[in-house]
């Protein structure tokens, strides 16, 4: 699969490229939605994303107005360094919905899509150390905690660190680890508007570091979006992701050294060209730990 997304014009003149372009094809046969009907979801959800926009793809449907009304409120929190929104493309949809119709043997049509998919609209939240996660959380939660449709659930690699989230998991009983993923990052879902449920779609928002993020989006264009399998371009990005998660470590090393020396400031003695500070023990401590951790 190429990296062009079909537009909805073409996948109306196009069922056949559109089902092989997506890899479908044979999905769509047992999936027990007519193509009539998913016409009619993807016309109710372009309509919903671009509005007025519609003729030359330009977001200012009521779907974009949601996540606009998110991001304003997201961007005035704490320790976020930067924010970016997502909207899933109409082609995109369409596929997840077949797939989704023949795994789960469900109905979907254009009165239920909108409350099946979850993740129509994003928001992936960007912070530069790894521990500030915690104060993204509880402002998440001071925010939208009546709104969470379903589990917050932490992706880690296999091997992470999951210690460092456990005053979350401890604190929430809503929260469940999930070690089998590529990527790191933590999943909050929502209802966009907890006032009328119903008529609205849901908001995934993602939260992550910076490091993680430039990881991912090479793994996006490169190995996501690409549709093959490549080992040699696999393994090295799985190097890649290494490297990304002991930046984030030694991110979080330079914090810690930081917050040492505001709490307990330096006292500083030279003998010679000599400079010693009270901090040095603590400095050493850190600096071997994180030498000798696995």
């Amino acid at each position: 699969m190429d990296n062009v997304e079909m537009t909805f014009e073409e996948i109306k003149a196009n069922q056949g490229d559109f089902l092989r372009k997506y890899a479908v094809f044979d999905l769509f046969e047992s999936c027990g939605i007519k193509w009539n009907d998913l016409i009619e979801i993807g016309d109710d959800y372009e309509q919903k994303c671009y509005g007025e926009g519609r003729e030359n793809k330009q977001y200012r449907g009521e779907y974009f107005d949601i996540i606009q009304r998110h991001i304003t409120k997201i961007a005035s929190f704490d320790n976020v360094h930067s924010y970016r929104f997502r909207i899933k493309k109409t082609a995109s949809l369409l596929a997840k919905i077949i797939r989704k119709a023949a795994e789960r043997q469900e109905c979907y049509d254009a009165n239920n899509y909108y409350k099946k998919i979850t993740d129509l609209l994003g928001l992936r939240i960007l912070y530069v150390f790894k521990d500030d996660y915690l104060s993204v959380h509880e402002q998440i939660m001071s925010e939208y905690s009546s709104q969470l449709s379903e589990n917050i659930v932490i992706k880690l690699k296999k091997g992470d660190d999951k210690e460092m989230y456990s005053q979350l998991v401890n604190k929430h009983s809503n929260v469940s680890v999930d070690e089998n993923k590529m990527y790191r990052s933590i999943h909050y879902t929502i209802y966009a508007d907890k006032n009328n449920i119903d008529k609205n779609p849901k908001v995934e928002i993602q939260t992550r570091t910076i490091f993680e993020e430039g990881w991912s989006e090479i793994n996006h264009k490169l190995i996501y979006k690409r549709g093959v399998l490549d080992h040699e371009i696999n393994r090295i990005s799985d190097v890649l992701s290494s490297m990304v998660g002991a930046c984030d470590t030694i991110g979080s090393l330079m914090l810690k050294i930081n917050d040492l020396e505001k709490s307990h400031g330096e006292r500083v003695s030279t003998t010679g060209d000599n400079t010693v500070t009270e901090n040095d023990d603590n400095v050493v401590k850190l600096l071997r730990d994180f030498l000798l951790s696995p």
